[in-house]
């Protein structure tokens, strides 16, 4: 019993040393597992990004074009409707002449 006392204090301080190396260690392969995948994942993503910036590239003096043609409509639009007011008005005063004519 003498002899067992200091090879269990032994084979416990070994096992405090080597359990968070054995945990470290088994972080460390599940990581590595996971470098692969994620190494394919990003040589997909990167021409994805390239081809989504070339296209965002091309839209967007589209975007202003169309801005600016909305831009235009709507003035266009409110002088139609200035114009609509201002017959309307004329119509409205000239109305009573037409029944004092006839």
């Amino acid at each position: 019993m003498i002899i067992s006392q200091p090879f269990s204090t032994k084979s416990s301080r070994f096992s405090i040393l080597i359990k968070p190396l054995l945990a470290i260690g088994a972080l460390h392969d599940l990581l590595g597992s996971l470098h692969g995948p994620l190494e394919v994942l990003h040589g997909c993503l990167v021409p994805l990004h390239s081809h989504l910036g070339t296209l965002h590239g091309r839209l967007k003096p589209l975007h202003g074009y169309l801005g600016t043609l909305h831009g235009r409509l709507g003035t266009l639009h409110g002088f139609l409707g200035t114009l609509h007011g201002l017959l309307q008005t004329l119509h409205g005063c000239l109305e009573p002449l037409q029944f004092s004519i006839s």
